[in-house]
């Protein structure tokens, strides 16, 4: 008569048992077929994208034609109009620092809200306040990314009562990139706090802690790996978005990412794939630490 009905928790759970399928004389012909897609689909134009960023001429792969001017190269008015290479240009480099400042304080403060948007919402599954903010955070994931960045560049193109001139800014761009995968991060959120049992705070209230302690001492360390997992997600999404950004960003705020699409509208196809191999490097090399350091790996899901 004095229970309640509870749902099941772990504190840090194992991933799900797998059921292998013998495959018997089949085996070798669907490891074949499957060796035969990835490498097609994925490693096969990876490295056509990678060969072509040291052609002098677009689609020629002879000897002769190799250079590493897209990458180390002077400014040579008889190539690419003049533009020096990825390292030694100036605007690679700024598009770099403003693309590593947006994701990673994008990333973290979107993870951080929504772990609390999903510890309101795990501990309120039955009240009003729990539903509604389950829903609300949902809603930035139904409006496509153009128009969300069109209705931001409304917004804040000049200053309106309460509303502050920030175009042509980075905290624009982080507030956009923050709100648009809250959903994501609400998700991941939700789905780590679901696995931390309500007992464990309790026992921290009796202790005398209040909510900012217990959040610190309890809820943080037993979510690190969902945190991770939610940072991740964003981080790489937040690296290869154009759609959100193409209409706020200015040449002082320029990312990676639209670097490519101006080498693209230029013509600069080697300049392009530069910029995109390297953004393939750094968030292939930001998910291998965080699985090395963290113990966080997005195939196994979110959420811890």
């Amino acid at each position: 008569m004095l229970g309640k009905r509870k749902s099941f928790t772990t504190i840090s759970g194992k991933a799900s048992r797998k059921n292998l399928v013998a495959l018997g004389t089949w085996k070798p012909l669907i490891l074949t077929l499957l060796i035969v897609f990835i490498v097609l689909a994925v490693l096969f134009p990876t490295g056509i994208l990678i060969l072509n960023t040291f052609t002098l001429q677009d689609g020629v792969y002879s000897l002769d034609n190799l250079t590493m001017h897209f990458w180390l190269g002077a400014s040579n008015p008889e190539i690419a109009a003049g533009e020096p290479g990825v390292f030694r240009n100036p605007q690679m480099i700024r598009g770099f620092l403003n693309t590593m400042q947006l994701v990673l304080t994008s990333s973290i403060a979107a993870t951080l809200i929504g772990i609390l948007f999903g510890y309101i919402i795990s501990r309120g599954r039955s009240k009003f306040s729990g539903k509604l903010v389950e829903q609300v955070s949902f809603l930035p994931y139904l409006i496509p990314s153009i128009a969300f960045g069109a209705i931001y560049l409304s917004m804040f193109s000049k200053r309106n009562l309460f509303i502050p001139s920030l175009y042509g800014t980075m905290t624009l761009m982080i507030l956009i990139s923050i709100v648009k995968y809250l959903p994501f991060a609400t998700r991941a959120g939700t789905s780590t706090m679901m696995q931390i049992n309500q007992e464990l705070e309790e026992a921290g209230l009796v202790k005398g802690a209040g909510f900012f302690a217990r959040f610190k001492k309890i809820l943080i360390p037993l979510s690190k790996r969902g945190f991770m997992s939610g940072f991740l997600l964003i981080f790489i999404s937040a690296m290869k978005e154009l759609d959100l950004l193409v209409l706020l960003s200015t040449p002082s705020t320029s990312t990676l990412s639209s670097l490519t699409y101006t080498y693209q509208e230029l013509g600069f196809e080697q300049f392009s794939s530069a910029v995109i191999t390297i953004i393939m490097i750094i968030t292939v090399a930001v998910y291998l630490a965080s699985e090395k350091l963290a113990h966080a790996d997005l195939s196994q899901g979110i959420g811890g």
